[in-house]
């Protein structure tokens, strides 16, 4: 890992590859140039002829698979996991996942990232967090900050939401449950990809978060920035490397 991601490991999802289809071989030569060591692919566009340990485990620390909204657990990917060691974190969003899944997964012990995502209550996602630990269930937190914004900003002021995100983080420190932000800046709240900036360029209140979490030692796994093209993408990644120098500087001067 590169000194300066030792706060959070930096990653990149398939969104990237968007102008490819999402392609993952296209996924892991952008991962290769950017020189990030965390990967999130998307289950669509499994290949079965992929060469797993050539292309992904000897050259990642982490490997996210993102599920579909129509996720079946019967799916020849889910079957070759058998023959993976240290089986990827297979992430969900929170509508999606139905009670077979949470059976499936309280089963085969695979580790389950879930996703925050619906817009009915600011407060539902953190209490179907704790029930699917208290279940059992392999589970880490995927924090999708802007998400949180965009869903309930007019329901909820910024400060509530805010510092809700904030006691989540906070309890999943207590029970040291694994973290994975997903990552873009915003221009405005409007839900459209035409107000995507990069990190620390938009209205959105990372710096404090992420300042937050390397001071409370909250157990972060990673950064996956989710842009949907090279440039954004990039300046980011920058970004961020150069957020972290400057308290790598602060921090040993």
């Amino acid at each position: 890992m590169i000194k300066r991601e030792k706060f959070i490991p930096i990653g990149i999802a398939s969104s990237v590859a968007k102008a490819s289809g999402f392609d993952w071989m296209k996924t892991i030569e952008i991962a290769n140039k950017l020189n990030v060591s965390v990967i999130q692919l998307h289950l669509n566009q499994f290949k079965p002829e992929f060469n797993w340990q050539l292309n992904l485990a000897e050259r990642f620390k982490q490997i996210y698979i993102h599920l579909p909204a129509d996720f079946n657990y019967k799916h020849p990917f889910v079957a070759s996991l058998k023959n993976i060691p240290n089986a990827p974190l297979l992430i969900q969003h929170e509508r999606y996942l139905n009670r077979d899944d949470i059976d499936f997964f309280i089963a085969s012990r695979l580790p389950l990232g879930f996703e925050n995502d619906q817009q009915n209550y600011l407060y539902g996602y953190f209490d179907q967090l704790k029930k699917l630990h208290y279940l059992g269930l392999n589970i880490a937190a995927v924090i999708d900050l802007p998400r949180f914004y965009h869903q309930f900003i007019g329901k909820q002021d910024e400060k509530e939401i805010y510092n809700h995100i904030l006691n989540v983080l906070t309890w999943c420190k207590s029970l040291q449950i694994s973290v994975i932000m997903h990552t873009i800046d915003i221009a405005d709240y409007q839900p459209k990809q035409a107000s995507w900036t990069p990190i620390f360029e938009g209205i959105l209140p990372w710096k404090e978060v992420l300042t937050f979490s390397i001071k409370e030692s909250i157990p972060v796994k990673s950064i996956i920035f989710e842009y949907e093209d090279f440039p954004n993408m990039e300046k980011s990644i920058c970004l961020l490397r150069e957020w972290f120098e400057k308290r790598e500087y602060i921090q040993y001067s």
